[in-house]
Parts: structure tokens; C-alpha cells; sequence
């Protein structure tokens, strides 16, 4: 693999190849020699990456908050359906109910950035619409 050209993720034990990604919340950042970083303790903060973001694409910091939280879902979201597709499929449904259901209920949990479970508000309202409320039909 290519420096530069690799993804470095707090907390895990890989190096993804892909495009160089700045990510936040989960503490990931670009590796690579020309960047400085040598080892993955060497990860500036959430808050610098959506720094980094908001300049870069001339935005407000809530706005590059929110785009680097979607990219994050959308990369955990790959790494899961990938995991679907090359697990041993005697035993996907096990896998399935605990694991995987469980990690795609993240995004209900996290609704915009906001963590449903201290921010009860949110999390609230979205049950009372899901199962609560009548449906015209």
C-alpha cells in the first residue's frame, strides 16, 4: 500500500487501503509518513478533525460535525455488511441477531450527532413516531 493512502482507526488493529479520510468520533485520522504520524497514538482529537474539516470545505463547525458523523456511519455500516459476506453462513444467524442488528441500531441511538441516550428528548420522540402514533391509511 501506497503512504497516504491508508486509514489508520483508533482501536482497531488493521489498516484499511482506501481514499485518505479524516474521521471523527471514533478518534481516526489519515496515516501515513508525509503527515506526520508514525504510530496510531499520534491522533490529534475529534475536535481538531472537524476543525480540519470545516476549513478545508468552508463550512460551520456544526455542519462539518455532522458530515464527518455520516461518513463515520457510512464506513461502519460497509464494515459490517462486508462482515455479513464473508462469514461463515452456518453460523450468520446467530451473528446476525447479536452482532449485527445490534451495530445497525446505532444510527437510531445517534440521530444527528446527538446521543439519544443522554439526550432522552430525541430518542423519545422518535419512538412515540414509530410505534405510538397512528398511521393514515
Amino acid at each position: 500500500m501506497a503512504a497516504g493512502k491508508n486509514l489508520v482507526m483508533a482501536g482497531e488493529d488493521r489498516v484499511v487501503a482506501g481514499e485518505d479520510l479524516v474521521r471523527a468520533g471514533e478518534g481516526a485520522v489519515v496515516g501515513g509518513e508525509e503527515k506526520g504520524r508514525k504510530n496510531i497514538n499520534d491522533v490529534p482529537s475529534s475536535l481538531e478533525s472537524v476543525e480540519c474539516y470545516r476549513k478545508e470545505h468552508g463550512t460551520t463547525g456544526e455542519l462539518a460535525a455532522a458530515a464527518l458523523s455520516a461518513i463515520m456511519l457510512e464506513h461502519a455500516l460497509r464494515r459490517i455488511n462486508n462482515a455479513c459476506m464473508v462469514i461463515d453462513r452456518a453460523l450468520l444467524p446467530a451473528v446476525k441477531l447479536a452482532v449485527i442488528n445490534q451495530a445497525k441500531t446505532n444510527e437510531v441511538g445517534y440521530i444527528g450527532g446527538k446521543d439519544a441516550y443522554t439526550f432522552t428528548g430525541d430518542l423519545e420522540g422518535l419512538v412515540t413516531s414509530l410505534f405510538l402514533k397512528l398511521v393514515p391509511i
